[in-house]
């Protein structure tokens, strides 16, 4: 069985933007990627609302841990063995209060790769397989989340795909542009749909399979 670690956000947690609570689990692409990847494949939920790459949180600090870089080692130890580790974060670093650079957002998910494959994977050494997947870029801003990015945060957005791209292509790493194939202008302009989330489900399994082939 391969074991997967999905690490990220809101987004990962399966926040439903319309009814704004949790998507069922067969309803949010981890609980659908499982159905359709089968028994050989084990996913593993690591979303949390708020998560950031590697910013401290002072307001939403109170709620749990939102730094990525911190929770990382204690997940990569917890989930060991690990053939893959899916990343998919960034969108929190645009709020107002981290005042990042798409260019810097691409700085903290190298960081969290080189935390990755500098781990001490006890009692496994083998270092698994990383796929950072870019989000859905923020598309405008609903009146739920306009307190908390502006307007450049649209632009910003917008070039973060093509930061990670290249950051990732230099970790030897592989690389899913979800904003290529989802949109959140539908929602609130920050979380995926109900019906993006069997086509991100079937955008990673393909990835997973060229991986794992």
């Amino acid at each position: 069985m391969k074991n997967i670690l999905c690490l990220g956000d809101s987004n990962t947690w399966g926040y439903d933007p319309v009814l704004k609570k949790r998507f069922p689990r067969d309803k949010r692409w981890t609980g659908i990627l499982q159905a359709l990847a089968g028994p050989d494949f084990y996913i593993i939920e690591e979303g949390l609302n708020g998560r950031t790459t590697v910013w401290d949180d002072p307001v939403e600090g109170w709620m749990g841990d939102k730094n990525g870089q911190k929770i990382l080692p204690t997940l990569l130890s917890t989930h060991c063995p690990l053939d893959l580790l899916i990343i998919m974060l960034g969108t929190n670093d645009f709020k107002k209060r981290f005042s990042v650079s798409a260019f810097e957002i691409s700085l903290g998910i190298d960081r969290l790769i080189k935390e990755a494959k500098s781990h001490d994977y006890f009692p496994s050494p083998e270092v698994p397989e990383i796929l950072v997947v870019a989000p859905p870029r923020i598309a405008y801003l609903a009146d739920d989340f306009k307190e908390h990015f502006d307007e450049s945060t649209v632009k910003q957005s917008a070039l973060l795909s093509g930061c990670l791209r290249e950051s990732v292509k230099r970790s030897g790493c592989w690389f899913l542009d979800a904003a290529a194939f989802t949109d959140t202008s539908g929602t609130d302009g920050v979380h995926l749909s109900g019906a993006d989330q069997p086509l991100m489900a079937s955008k990673i399994l393909d990835k997973m399979n060229e991986i794992f082939i």
